[in-house]
């Protein structure tokens, strides 16, 4: 087993913050949609299942199942995360019109 290098980490980082932003932003934008659908359940129900899924299968897809570039894609996650709780935050404190919590 060889390690990966660092131009390939770095490719992993920003592939698993596409993967986390596709992931919570699917997540920010199902609760968004939840309070006006008509049938609120199969909406989280098919939504949670289809990002679970993708997500799931695009970490394994790009780790090749390799243990370390699954860590960095997972870390890279984590980031994209961060992004979208910044964005909705963002989002949120704008839509007030006071810009201040």
């Amino acid at each position: 087993m060889t390690l990966p290098s660092l131009w390939e980490l770095a490719l992993s980082t920003a592939g698993g913050m596409l993967l986390g932003i596709m992931h919570f932003g699917g997540l920010h934008w199902t609760v968004k949609r939840l309070a006006t659908s008509r049938r609120p359940l199969p909406v989280l129900f098919a939504s949670s299942l289809l990002r679970c899924l993708m997500l799931a299968a695009l970490l394994l897809y790009f780790s090749g199942f390799n243990f370390l570039r699954l860590v960095v894609l997972l870390i890279g996650v984590m980031g994209g995360r961060m992004l979208v709780i910044w964005y909705s935050l963002r989002s949120s404190d704008t839509s007030k019109g006071e810009g201040q919590c």
